[in-house]
């Protein structure tokens, strides 16, 4: 039995579609605005999650502090990992297990945690996830935290 283009199926899938998109586009230009008015960017932001995770995987590696300290945040890996797989919406990029970090800025005691799929999603994607999703980083409270 194949689908007419005018079923009660198709309609469906194309009115669910066309939502998702209005969703991720509002969410995106909330998010552009949000930073604009911050003073920053995504770019921006990327930038110094970049830093902040090469620093703390050197200190890791040299057997350092477990939550090392950079700059005025604290970076904390935790060892258990999500046991949950995740897909990203974009280019099918499947994490199996994925990890968590916690950044904590040590001035504020404000902390942000983050799923690997939200590291994904920022930096191929520059895009912080829709309300409705798990993986969603709030754009300002990042930044505050990340503040030094």
């Amino acid at each position: 039995m194949s689908i007419s283009p005018y079923s009660p199926q198709t309609t469906c899938s194309i009115l669910l579609d066309a939502l998702i998109y209005r969703t991720r586009k509002q969410t995106i230009e909330n998010d552009t605005d949000t930073l604009r008015r911050l003073g920053t960017s995504s770019g921006e932001i990327d930038d110094k999650l970049a830093k902040l995770m090469d620093a703390a995987a050197a200190a890791y590696r040299g057997g350092a502090n477990p939550n090392p300290i950079v700059g005025s945040v604290e970076v904390m890996k935790h060892s258990f990992r999500d046991q949950t797989p995740v897909r990203c919406i974009y280019c099918d990029f499947k994490m199996p297990q994925p990890r968590i970090v916690t950044f904590r800025n040590i001035a504020t005691g404000e902390e942000i945690t983050l799923h690997e799929m939200s590291f994904h999603l920022l930096w191929l994607h520059h895009y912080f996830g829709t309300p409705q999703t798990a993986h969603r980083t709030d754009p300002a409270k990042l930044f505050r935290v990340l503040s030094t």
